[in-house]
């Protein structure tokens, strides 16, 4: 526990590195001295307002447009912008006034300007500039004696009151701000107690067996009682291992059962944090198709995001929360039975001309070993051999006639007689190849074709033409052409027929008769002359954009920003630049965007359509607005978008899109291919005796799942869940009826699992199944142990898997069950190769490499940290010779249950060692000469190291270990030799691993003791 403040402070400091890492952007030009690149928001706000020049230096990108960015520097103070005043405490002052007067100590108060002064410029002339308010920063205070300094977090784990019962702030030695605890009194109940009246600690035991006095949390006198066994629920959270905890789910009806981590990001979002990938209310049940979350073992499919994530747990579902819950993730569609997963060429090469497809649906993809080059993925489908009766794929079982009537070739040139639908016999007649192109379209990458035609193409059909996918990607490929050159007349023409523009008396566009291409048809025009009536342009008398635009473009109106100043004396404006209104003709969306206003398109999470260029694509909007092109939503489609992991679109009333079949990389478990189709959901009508109700109704009402079957009868809409996902079928119902009890088999008995724990019984045969209200088969264990009517004595190792140099902590565990052993002998003989570190509890280092440490909070507190939980017991006799370690135990009345650890090392040089294990034998002894094996945990495995220490280690580096020694995925030796080794800064020779381009350099070991 005493480490958990180190691990803060790490975590901020790691973060406070990241978040300081400045985002640059490419500038086209560089700005004068005295110039900053910012856009026109940023100088606003920076009070700078004068232009260097018009040139643009970069760009910022955000998720719906590029922003141009130019030259700015302080200059006039800008017209109606709000000057405020200054809160109590805080001064009217320019930057450089507050520095010089707080002496570099302070801060802005707010972000709201109090006043303006005069800057005078080279040439002399004089602007305004804003001031603002600012204040001294004050320093924390520092927690009175009896209380210290600690994080929140840190401080509710120990149960520690706020000092003198107020929050007073203060600096941890992190740098972090923390709150001021009161100290505890020194006299507290051992581990594994608490402090109870006499009133709170009816029917428990007390700790250790003794009368032994405390204080309560409230300030009265009590006594220390043994706490109660915690037992957590199914599947749960523990926030303080960050992970799943007593991870068991029921069995699921369909899919594989998994007890996964999930963090509620928003009402309507969750994220599964093995994969990072999130889910919508709509897209949940693509990947999880069942899940089984009642905490009382009950198996159930639950259709509807809130049955698992609101109906059965309203509390714990709130954005920030991190949640564990039983799902079932769905088997992978594999052939049907007969059938194999090949490509077309393999099973043309093992079948021949007898090979059939069974299904259209691709089963996985093969890419050749042997090619020298980057080559397609092949698409793979599941075949079989051809059946006496049936015909050859592209080939069609008819009668001799008919195939004859449609001219059709004999399959293969073979006559090969079939069976057709009738049941009559027939040939097998070769179906005539179809094109998957309309003619003059090529099937082909968008890649493939920008290099073939350059951007001069465009796409025959939306719908892609073939799919392959490599690695964990999915591409496309399309029906495409090269674009015929289209002829655009000048502004202010129009193309039209020749006839219609002769008949309208407009003139031809000089120079000459130019061609063009009449918008929205394939017909060819002239351009004409438009008149000057007609033509798009501001109107100054009405205030408005008058005339028209050619077919295709519509008519806006633009505003240019003009520039004024302040004078702040006596409040008058005075126009510099005024502002100027002009009309223009822009073109209209493209097929497949709509022109909708930035803010609607974007509360829509719309896709913006984009320039060439990558700017937003503008476009005109009823009464002369400008609006933007956003990509339309096909309303009535289902399919799987490999972006958002997950099934997308609609489906007609009653339907739901869901994954139907689903392809993954077996390295890397992305998806490969998936399919997603409008599915009906399957009800069923439910016996006389059971009701359709949804789980809530029915645990309500005490009931069970009718006939202990689990059987959707029915689906609700909600107005919330048609808000919040459309597209859901809404809350199951289900047949309920009264509760049927399982029966426990002869080798299991029915109890609740308080008592089980206490037992130590497991599930019976593993599954949970209720037997009654609260309670649950559990098997009763039928191993006997010696002595388990006197006393049993357990070893644990840690770590039981260990890499040289290591050292391995040894805890004996003593537990009697009669309550008159006075004594005990225990003896452990000591495998060769581990030694013994009775005195070990004190970790030091070379003389230099102690003074760096000691010079570092961090590696300081890390280090006593060890050091406290290091702590060996000495044997009361060790035989170097026999390897024997003896521990006598007694006690004048009765020996009570107690654990003790001692530690062993690992001795010798890490490149010496090979795979082995070594065994650890003991037994204890009591007077009457009764005498049996210590169990439990007996081998330490050893696992030459690889790779460890680096050399060297960075400061960045050593916080990275930090970090993963705190998760527990480094050791103590290895986070040990990752301070060392960063505070010798030695050459890496003979002292880690160097860290090169080539290979490792060999392991020794670490000179510290």
């Amino acid at each position: 526990m005493e480490t958990k403040n180190v691990f803060l402070g790490i975590g901020v400091f790691v973060v406070f590195l990241i978040m300081s890492m400045p985002v640059v952007f490419a500038q086209d030009i560089q700005c004068p001295s005295g110039c900053e690149c910012l856009t026109e928001a940023d100088a606003y706000n920076k009070s700078k307002f004068e232009k260097c020049s018009d040139s643009v230096c970069g760009y910022e990108s955000t998720r719906t447009a590029k922003i141009p960015k130019y030259c700015y520097k302080s200059g006039q103070v800008r017209a109606g912008v709000k000057i405020g005043t200054c809160l109590t405490g805080c001064e009217c002052l320019t930057e450089d006034n507050a520095n010089t007067k707080f002496n570099g100590n302070y801060e802005k108060c707010s972000d709201t300007a109090c006043g303006t002064y005069t800057i005078q410029k080279p040439d002399g002339s004089q602007v305004s500039a804003y001031k603002y308010c600012f204040r001294e920063m004050s320093q924390p205070a520092q927690c009175p004696s009896g209380c210290e300094c600690l994080d929140d977090a840190v401080a509710k784990e120990k149960e520690y009151n706020l000092c003198n019962n107020q929050k007073t702030e203060c600096t941890l030695a992190t740098g972090a701000m923390g709150v001021c605890f009161e100290k505890p009194a020194a006299e507290q109940c051992p581990r594994g107690c608490e402090c109870l009246t006499r009133t709170e600690g009816v029917n428990r035991k007390l700790c250790n067996n003794q009368a032994t006095s405390c204080t309560t949390a409230a300030g009265v006198n009590g006594f220390c009682y043994e706490k109660l066994p915690t037992i957590a629920p199914f599947c749960t959270y523990d926030p303080e291992q960050d992970k799943c905890v007593n991870p068991i789910c029921p069995v699921c009806l369909s899919g594989t059962p998994k007890c996964k981590k999930f963090y509620i990001v928003s009402e309507n979002i969750v994220r599964d944090e093995d994969t990072d990938a999130q889910f919508t209310v709509d897209s949940f049940f693509d990947v999880f198709t069942e899940l089984s979350v009642d905490g009382a073992g009950t198996t159930y499919p639950a259709d509807s995001f809130f049955d698992v994530f609101t109906e059965l747990s309203v509390d714990e579902f709130a954005p920030g929360e991190t949640v564990c819950k039983c799902v079932c993730e769905p088997t992978e569609e594999v052939c049907p039975r007969g059938c194999e997963c090949l490509t077309p060429g393999d099973a043309k090469e093992k079948f021949g001309d007898d090979m059939k497809r069974c299904s259209p649906d691709v089963c996985g993809y093969s890419t050749p070993t042997t090619a020298t080059h980057a080559v397609q993925p092949v698409a793979k489908y599941c075949y079989k051999k051809l059946d006496a009766n049936e015909c050859p794929d592209n080939c069609a079982c008819l009668s001799e006639e008919e195939g004859k009537k449609l001219n059709y070739n004999l399959c293969n040139n073979q006559k090969r007689e079939c069976t057709m639908v009738t049941g009559a016999k027939g040939l097998c007649f070769e179906r005539p190849v179809v094109e998957i192109c309309p003619k003059g379209c090529v099937c082909m990458t968008i890649e493939q074709a920008k290099k073939r035609y350059g951007d001069n193409f465009e796409i025959c059909a939306d719908k892609p033409c073939y799919s392959y996918v490599t690695g964990s990607q999915k591409i496309n490929m399309y029906c495409v052409k090269e674009k015929e050159e289209e002829y655009v007349c000048p502004e202010g023409c129009v193309c039209l027929k020749r006839e219609e523009g002769e008949n309208k008396g407009l003139g031809i566009c000089p120079p000459g008769a130019t061609e063009c291409m009449i918008p929205g048809s394939n017909e060819r025009g002239i351009c004409f002359e438009l008149l000057q009536e007609e033509r798009c342009q501001y109107n100054e008398n009405l205030k408005k954009c008058t005339g028209g635009c050619p077919p295709g473009y519509g008519c806006v109106l633009r505003i240019t920003a003009g520039e004024s100043v302040v004078n702040t004396e006596t409040g008058e404006t005075t126009v510099i630049t005024p502002s100027k209104r002009y009309c223009e003709c822009i073109p209209k969306c493209p097929d497949g965007c709509e022109c909708l206003e930035l803010s609607e398109g974007e509360n829509m999470n719309r896709e913006l359509c984009l320039n060439d260029d990558g700017t937003a694509k503008q476009c005109p909007l009823s009464g002369n607005n400008p609006g933007y092109c956003f990509k339309k939503i096909d309303e009535e489609n289902c399919y799987y978008d490999y972006g958002k992991d997950a099934c997308v679109g609609t489906c007609p009333p009653g339907q739901k899109c869901q994954l139907n079949t689903i392809y993954r990389d077996p390295t890397t478990g992305k998806v490969t291919y998936a399919e997603c189709h409008c599915k009906v959901p399957p009800v069923e009508e439910c016996p006389d005796n059971c009701k359709c109700l949804t789980k809530k109704e029915g645990y309500e009402n005490g009931l069970g799942f009718c006939n202990n079957k689990v059987t959707v009868c029915d689906y609700v809409i909600t107005d919330a869940l048609t808000t919040a996902a459309p597209n859901a079928l809404g809350i199951p119902k289900y047949c309920f009826g009264e509760k049927v009890y399982a029966k426990c088999p002869d080798n299991c008995e029915c109890m609740n699992r308080e008592e089980a724990y206490k037992k130590g019984y497991e599930f019976c045969n593993g599954v949970v199944r209720e037997c009654g209200p609260g309670l649950y088969c559990f098997q009763i264990p039928r191993v006997e142990i010696c002595g388990k009517d006197t006393l049993i004595v357990t070893r644990r190792i840690n770590p039981k898997i260990v890499s040289p140099p290591a050292y391995v902590n040894v805890y004996l565990s003593v537990k009697p069950v009669k309550n008159d052993i006075k004594g005990i002998i225990i003896t452990e003989i000591i495998p060769e190769g581990l030694e013994p570190a009775w005195d070990y509890s004190m970790v030091s280092f070379d003389p230099d490499v102690e003074d760096k440490i000691k010079r570092s909070p961090v590696a300081t507190e890390i280090v006593s940290a060890i050091n406290a939980k290091w702590s060996s017991r000495r044997p009361d006799s060790w035989d170097p010779d026999t390897r024997e370690a003896k521990w006598i135990l007694k006690d004048k009345e009765s020996i009570k249950p107690q654990t003790f650890m001692y530690k062993l090392k690992v001795v010798g040089k890490p490149a010496e060692f090979k795979p082995a294990e070594f065994k650890l034998n003991g037994k204890w002894l009591l007077s009457s000469g009764e005498t049996c094996p210590i169990i439990g945990e007996h081998i330490v495995e050893i696992k030459p190291a690889e790779g460890w220490p680096p050399c060297p280690v960075s400061d960045l580096e050593l916080l990275r270990y930090i970090d993963l020694w705190s998760k527990g995925e480094l050791t103590d030796m290895q986070i040990l030799q990752a301070i060392y080794v960063w505070a010798k800064k030695p050459p890496c020779s003979g002292i880690g691993v160097e860290i090169t381009e080539g290979e490792p350099l060999p392991m020794e070991e670490v000179p510290f003791t």
